[in-house]
């Protein structure tokens, strides 16, 4: 399925209130886009079981590079115009703000094993192309075709399809109609702009983040980026701040979509520092679409943040809140409508909190995302409530416009067991494995 530029932005945020200050007992935590649970579980029990966050986003990430989530990361998807596999991957410690990554990476499945070996080993940021694969090997990581039957399917079909879609503009031959190689032609003339079709699963890069019960945090991405690429393009995902972005001091971010329009506004780092500046994590994440919106207005893309700062001042707000909340109980029972009135204001103004934004272009479509935090979900629970949930925010994507959407459907995984329609025996070890996804009617 392809998306075409032309199609009208929507913005819609999902929000998840769930507070984060450090040495909160609602930590550690780990939040990726899309679902891939299979990723947000394994970094969990990395976790669990004593790892560091660094440890818990590199083993995540190569859950998905292994299983080949969603034919976007991993080997044996996305062939480049040569029908070749190639990786990025970028790993990014929040505390001492170091980065490793590689980029258009040959013929080595772990790319983001060797990302965690490029930060740990050596002075220098990004590997890009064959000499990163020779760095890999000289690491250890075993030299492997990356193509398999189905991404040479699907090189095969793009050559019976004329090259349709590429990346190539103001050449010869015209490259809407035929195959390269191609030569430069001169600037396109006026009345005849380029509408470039835009697949699907350009969208679908992981990004993780994740902060630790010390709060300690962690970031990085893995994808084996857009499909009939031109060979040697290397996207969003290694570059820092780009791709995803860490800081001990603010949060951590992550970016998926349009990785050539990413790299020209790096979304992760400006949502960082916004959050560092005192925004809450939605504003910031606002900010940054609404930023590539503005030259970009056929952007396909999404952003998810989370801030762990959270000063004594802001505590105090809280609490002097809580406290005129309890006169005005003591007056009278106040009316749902006021009480959810309320709770927007409680979300406006706090900076402990998930936010996922992103926008939708076409009816029928989504952004999931999975995010993990003190303990799991059985999988029947977790379907039933992913299910339910996905239903809610339908019907009220029908009634409400984002602003109201963002405050009447904010998820509390941390105490709202009625709302996660948990059973009572698994509500009582909530706080758990939660799926947010958003429709557009």
């Amino acid at each position: 399925m392809a998306r075409k530029s032309n199609l009208p932005l929507r913005l819609l945020p999902l929000v998840l209130g769930i507070a984060l200050a450090q040495g909160s007992s609602l930590l550690p935590l780990v939040l990726n886009t899309w679902p891939f649970t299979n990723a947000t579980a394994e970094a969990w029990r990395t976790l669990e079981s004593g790892g560091s966050a660094l440890d818990a986003v590199e083993n995540g990430c190569a859950v998905c590079e292994r299983e080949q989530c969603d034919g976007t990361v991993g080997y044996g998807g996305s062939p480049d115009e040569l029908g070749e596999t190639t990786l990025d991957a970028m790993i990014m410690d929040g505390t001492a703000m170091d980065v490793g990554a590689v980029g258009d990476l040959r013929r080595i499945k772990n790319a983001i094993g060797v990302a965690r070996k490029v930060l740990e080993h050596t002075t220098h940021t990004l590997l890009v192309g064959e000499s990163a694969t020779k760095f890999a090997e000289s690491m250890g990581f075993t030299n492997e075709n990356l193509s398999t039957g189905a991404s040479k399917a699907l090189h095969s079909d793009w050559l019976a399809r004329n090259c349709q879609p590429n990346y190539w503009r103001k050449v010869i031959p015209d490259p809407s109609k035929y195959c390269g190689p191609y030569k430069p032609s001169g600037v396109l003339e006026k009345g005849s702009p380029v509408e470039k079709e835009v697949d699907i699963h350009g969208h679908d890069t992981i990004g993780m983040v994740v902060i630790h019960k010390t709060g300690h945090t962690a970031a990085g991405t893995s994808t084996n980026g857009l499909r009939f690429k031109i060979p040697g393009r290397v996207g969003d995902s290694p570059i820092p701040g780009a791709g995803a972005y860490a800081n001990d001091r603010a949060g951590a971010a992550a970016a998926t979509g349009d990785g050539d329009t990413l790299l020209r506004f790096l979304p992760s780092y400006q949502a960082v520092e916004y959050m560092r500046r005192g925004d809450d994590p939605l504003t910031a994440c606002q900010k940054v679409i609404l930023r590539i919106k503005k030259y970009y207005p056929e952007f396909f893309g999404a952003v998810i943040c989370a801030n762990v700062t959270g000063s004594f001042e802001e505590e105090e707000e809280e609490e002097e809140e809580e406290e005129e909340e309890e006169e005005e109980e003591e007056e009278e029972e106040e009316e749902e409508e006021e009480e959810e009135e309320e709770e927007e204001e409680k979300r406006n103004r706090s900076e402990k909190m998930i936010a996922a934004f992103t926008e939708e272009s076409e009816p029928g479509t989504f952004l999931f995302h999975t995010v993990c935090q003190k303990g799991r979900v059985s999988e029947e629970d977790q379907e039933t409530s992913q299910e339910r949930r996905a239903e809610s925010v339908t019907r009220h994507s029908l009634k409400q416009n984002s602003e109201e959407l963002q405050t009447k459907k904010s998820y509390d995984g941390a105490s709202n067991d009625k709302e996660m329609d948990m059973s009572e025996e698994h509500a009582k070890n909530l706080k758990g494995m939660i799926h947010g996804k958003i429709l557009k009617a």
